[in-house]
């Protein structure tokens, strides 16, 4: 386990309503709390509690587009020494959800937290799940990995929300980030 800032106790992560995980130098998970299998297990996750990604480099659980993001942002709180936020959408099919991540260098590595800003049902309703509209080409797809929305075969301007996607718990999706969630999160990349 890893040395918490000033003697800071576990439990305040322990306790702690939001999903918290800390990581090594090397960026491995060496800790998450129970907040974190809450969530798994509740959002159709239960692959991913604790006990099955502890020891494991966090970056493999971010979406190909957006690994170089979040690489660069635990760099600069390892190089600043300064806490880094980052707001995002984590919707399900029903619920539209938006956090906050705060990422802590320690000694060693990183506390992060991420908090929830918001939650409300979603305001706009769906569209229902048509293969021909939304497979890519290669029998993939391509999810936001922000808002959820999913983009139009062919064209790729194009994202509408399907929450029928999302309740299906399909294995055939790739992720993406559509064009508005890349310049509201990530303005400059």
């Amino acid at each position: 386990m890893m040395e918490l800032p000033s003697g800071m106790p576990l439990a305040v992560f322990e306790n702690n309503p939001s999903t918290c995980y800390m990581l090594g130098a090397d960026l491995e998970i060496t800790y998450c709390n129970p907040a974190w299998d809450r969530f798994a297990v509740e959002n159709g996750g239960a692959g991913l509690v604790a006990e099955s990604v502890l020891n494991r480099p966090v970056l493999d659980f971010f979406t190909t587009v957006m690994r170089d993001y979040y690489a660069d942002l635990l760099a600069r709180a390892g190089d600043t020494r300064e806490m880094q936020c980052q707001q995002y959408e984590c919707s399900s099919a029903a619920v539209f959800r938006s956090f906050q991540m705060q990422i802590y260098p320690l000694k060693n590595g990183f506390a992060v937290v991420n908090s929830l800003r918001g939650e409300r049902t979603h305001s706009q309703e769906g569209l229902q799940p048509f293969d021909q509209t939304y497979l890519q080409s290669n029998g993939l797809l391509r999810m936001c990995s922000n808002c959820r929305r999913t983009s139009r075969k062919g064209d790729s301007a194009q994202w509408d929300w399907v929450p029928g996607y999302l309740d299906q718990g399909l294995r055939n999706i790739t992720h993406g980030i559509c064009p508005v969630c890349r310049k509201y999160f990530y303005p400059g990349h």
